[in-house]
């Protein structure tokens, strides 16, 4: 009966109007009467303004939950930044005294407050500052930076493309990519690194160069393909003499800057870069300087380190002291040393403020 006098206020007519007053006061009472009567309560605070809807209010805070999680990688890519902006590495091979680990308390002891709270309320596995996270926000700045770059270098008037062979820590051959453009917000000549690109074992540097050169040569028929002159100088590594002797200073470089006692024999040895003409210049010719000193701290590390340090002292005397490698040494020195000053005079910034006061005369 009950259901009946329900469904007839709701699914049909109700007609039984002896009983109207006792079936309205039982409806009245009804949970199906109460949801409808709150439901329209809200539905009319809604169309009034007075309250918001589930939606807008889920709408709401997802955008604080947006801005919160925004302000925290806020604090947390600015870590990353400054060890970008300083040439420091987030971390080593493990987590040790990491830069990017000490600089986030740092920054919470400096007042981040919501740094703070949120390592505070955070589960383990959301604090965004894993080995993965800081690569993908390494990335992500390097991307954006990348855009930046396309975007004033697409604007300038003219630009070229620098295109270079080198190696990285694990002995992979990487083409390394550099543009050379005209900034017209600062009015100078600029040369910024675009990135790198692995290059596979089959193909040679010359190819991958050959290739790219056809394909723009075919959009930009007035573009120009020059090689950079100094790459001749490669064609004396394929002297064994020479080759050795690059290897050997390489070699004799690291074994003293792998170690503060061996280095206050010597002083500071500076690392022979192979990607730079005019640091490679430098370090051989520092090398050559400090040749006479070099052979007598092996000499006195044969007679005074321990059992690792004294063989391998021994080994790098014995091919130092060797007439063919003394040779050498002097003759790679003396074209070094002629050749330093030009390579830093064309690749410095004066240098193109030059070209382009002589083209406009």
């Amino acid at each position: 009966m009950h259901g009946s006098h329900h469904g007839a206020f709701i699914s049909h007519p109700f007609t039984n109007f002896k009983m109207f007053h006792e079936c309205a006061r039982m409806h009245m009472n009804s949970k199906w009467h109460k949801d409808a009567i709150e439901k329209s309560n809200n539905f009319i605070s809604i169309v009034t303004n007075k309250t918001k809807s589930e939606e807008e209010l889920a709408n709401e805070n997802l955008v604080k939950l947006v801005q919160t999680n925004r302000a925290k990688l806020i604090s947390i890519v600015s870590c990353v930044l400054f060890g970008a902006l300083h040439d420091l590495p987030l971390r080593g091979k493990t987590n040790s005294n990491a830069i990017f680990d000490d600089l986030l308390p740092f920054k919470v002891q400096s007042g981040d407050e919501t740094l703070r709270k949120h390592f505070e309320g955070v589960p383990k596995n959301a604090t965004y500052v894993s080995h993965r996270t800081q690569n993908d926000l390494l990335d992500v700045c390097a991307k954006v930076l990348r855009n930046d770059l396309s975007n004033t270098i697409n604007n300038s008037k003219s630009f070229s493309v620098l295109a270079d062979k080198t190696m990285d820590i694990a002995g992979i051959e990487q083409l390394s990519l550099s543009a050379c453009y005209f900034d017209h917000a600062i009015n100078v000549v600029r040369e910024d690194f675009l990135g790198f690109s692995a290059l596979a074992r089959c193909r040679t540097i010359a190819d991958k160069i050959g290739r790219a050169h056809k394909i723009i040569a075919e959009k930009y028929p007035k573009g120009r393909f020059c090689h950079y002159a100094s790459h001749r100088l490669n064609d004396l590594n394929n002297l064994p003499e020479v080759r050795n002797a690059i290897g050997t200073i390489k070699e004799g470089i690291s074994f003293f800057r792998g170690s503060m006692q061996r280095k206050v024999l010597v002083g500071n040895l500076q690392k022979l870069c192979e990607a730079s003409w005019s640091e490679k210049h430098k370090s051989i010719r520092k090398f050559n300087d400090k040749f006479l000193e070099i052979v007598e701290a092996l000499a006195i590390l044969h007679k005074e380190g321990d059992r690792e340090t004294k063989q391998k002292a021994w080994q790098l005397y014995c091919t130092l002291t060797s007439p063919t490698f003394i040779v050498t040494l002097k003759v790679i020195a003396k074209y070094s040393a002629k050749l330093e000053p030009v390579t830093n005079i064309l690749q410095s910034l004066n240098c193109y403020k030059f070209q382009k006061k002589f083209k406009e005369l």
